[in-house]
Formats: structure tokens, C-alpha cells, sequence
């Protein structure tokens, strides 16, 4: 199957949602997914009404008032925006024709949008077009690619093979501007921190051989900015140890659930899993002899076996 991958960005979201608009998604949202009564949603509402429509600031010695969109630095902002943006969803993008044709996979996160296009750039672009001119106001810009494309901070890969990898994405007008060791933040959030950005590297870095690399790189990041390497191995030492712990119970549970699959078919033969290449890769790799000369090898979660078995009978 031939796809595109696409990146699309909400331009200036939080100041182009009108009062109107915003309102009646917010209203709509809490009658949906709350059991408040009548009452609470009228406080909800004329709350929401009040920070939206008195929003002053002052700008060269003069007071102004936003008539339209939300302040960003409001703690209202990202939940009003989100609210919004999953109304505009169920009314103008799932509901369009397109996307039951061509999106296979769509996530967003506030105003920035990933999904998967099965379809030609043409039947993109009038999708898009239709996304922009819908009566909301919104406009979207646009990115596609057949084989890469960026999205926060995770570089999504269509591999030689036709499997989706993915990568650390970093701009290229990126500094190291990760916290000094000589800083004078507590001493735990400084041992912490090199643990966090090497998780992040863990979750988003799917090739086993470029996860090394990124856990190198990251390693000479947090050098350069002065932490000692006794900081550092003792990240390196408590990940491993952690993601053993993790390995060992989830090797159990997919072991119990094969054996269990298996059995239901009068089938005995199990043998254990294989190895990670990565000693930073939690393992969910197994192998199961299904037959004289035939082995199923997966990366499914652990309920998933019995799927894969079902598949197979």
C-alpha cells in the first residue's frame, strides 16, 4: 500500500476560535461527557464567557480587550483549545468523505496533527482545501512526504522494508541548551534529569542501532554541559536495571498467555524468547513453534497472542 505520511498545524488556534464558537463546543462537550446539571453548566458557561470576553492587556500605555480567540497564557487556554479542536473533529474531519477513505491513522495534540494518507497528493490537497474552508475559520498548514515526516519532537520513517520506525527529531537550529550542572537546582532534579531525556529516547526510538547512537549522543549532550560521569552511569545503571525488572514480567505474563493459547489447541511447544538487541529495549520479542518446521515470530502485546494464534487456526 502506497501512503503519505502528513503533518498538519492549526494556524494562530488560540486566536482565531470565536467566542460563539468555542462556547457552544464547550457547552456541547459538557453535556456529553458530564452528568453536571443545568445549573453547573450555565455557572461553567458563564464563567468561561467572563474570562473570555474580559481579557484586557495594555500595550503602549493603552488598554485593549481580545474580542476574538483565547489569551495563550490563560490556564483556560489549552483545555478550551482542545475542547474546540475535538468539536471541529467530530463536525468537519471525521464526517468528511475522505477520511473514512483515505486517513488510516490520525492523532493530534492541540493545534498539531499526524495521520497517514492512503490516497493520491490530489485527494490530500482537496481534503485539506476542504478543512480550510469550512465555516470555523480555521486553516491548516501542510507538510507530506512518502517516506519522513517530522511531528514534535518524533521523526516518523517508512523503513526499505515498508515498516514505520520512528526517531528523535531535532531542528536543525537546535542548541544544547539542557540545565547546567552547576546550576543551582536540587541536586535530585539534576540526577533525574539525564534519566527523563533518556527515557524520551527509549520511547520514541524504535531501531535498536540508532537507539545506541541517540543514548550516546545524549550522553555527550549532558557532558558538555558539565555532568560528571558518575551522574551519568548511575542513569545508565538504574535504567538497565529497571528495564530488566520490567523484561522479566512481561516475558512472564507473555509466557502464561502463550502456553495458555497453545494448550486450547493441544499444542505444547514454546521456546522463550528472543533477545533484544538493545539491552535498552524492554523485550517483546517472542517465538512460538506452531508446527514441525514453522515458527511465528511477533511484537504483539501479550493479549494479542491469542489473536495472532486465532489468525493462524
Amino acid at each position: 500500500m502506497n501512503c503519505l505520511l502528513v503533518s498538519m498545524d492549526v494556524n494562530s488556534l488560540y486566536t482565531s476560535i470565536r467566542h460563539q464558537d468555542g462556547i457552544e463546543s464547550v457547552r456541547s462537550f459538557l453535556v456529553q461527557h458530564t452528568d453536571f446539571s443545568p445549573q453547573q453548566h450555565k455557572f461553567c458557561k458563564d464563567l468561561l464567557t467572563l474570562v473570555l470576553t474580559r481579557n484586557f492587556f495594555i500595550f503602549e500605555d493603552q488598554f485593549f480587550i481580545q474580542r476574538k480567540g483565547t489569551a495563550m497564557g490563560s490556564n483556560v487556554a489549552p483545555p478550551y483549545a482542545n475542547i474546540f479542536m475535538d468539536h471541529f473533529e467530530s463536525s468537519h474531519v471525521y464526517a468528511h468523505p475522505g477520511f473514512a477513505s483515505h486517513v488510516i491513522y490520525w492523532r493530534r495534540y492541540i493545534d498539531d496533527v499526524f495521520l497517514i494518507w492512503t490516497g493520491d497528493v490530489g485527494s490530500l490537497l482537496d481534503f485539506h482545501n476542504d478543512l480550510n474552508s469550512s465555516v470555523s475559520g480555521l486553516t491548516f498548514s501542510l507538510s507530506h512526504d512518502p517516506v519522513s515526516m517530522n511531528f514534535l519532537d518524533t521523526k516518523v520513517i517508512i523503513s526499505a522494508n515498508r515498516t514505520i520506525e520512528t526517531d528523535l527529531f531535532v531542528k536543525s537550529t537546535d542548541k544544547n541548551n539542557l540545565l547546567k550542572y552547576d546550576s543551582c537546582h536540587p541536586h535530585y532534579i539534576k540526577r533525574a534529569f539525564p534519566k527523563s531525556q533518556h527515557d524520551r529516547v527509549d520511547r520514541i526510538v524504535s531501531n535498536p542501532e540508532t537507539s545506541h547512537t541517540r543514548h550516546r549522543d545524549m550522553d555527550n549532550k549532558f557532558k558538555n554541559r558539565g555532568y560528571p560521569d558518575h551522574v551519568l552511569t548511575f542513569r545508565r545503571t538504574t535504567a538497565e536495571s529497571i528495564t530488566q525488572a520490567k523484561t522479566s514480567s512481561m516475558q512472564a505474563g507473555l509466557e502464561v498467555r502463550a502456553r495458555t493459547a497453545l494448550r486450547k489447541r493441544n499444542l505444547s511447544a514454546f521456546s522463550g524468547f528472543l533477545r533484544s538487541p538493545s539491552d535498552l529495549t524492554v523485550c517483546t520479542r517472542f517465538s512460538l513453534t506452531l508446527s514441525p518446521g514453522y515458527t511465528y515470530v511477533g511484537t504483539s502485546a501479550g493479549i494479542r497472542i491469542t489473536v495472532n494464534l486465532m489468525d493462524k487456526f
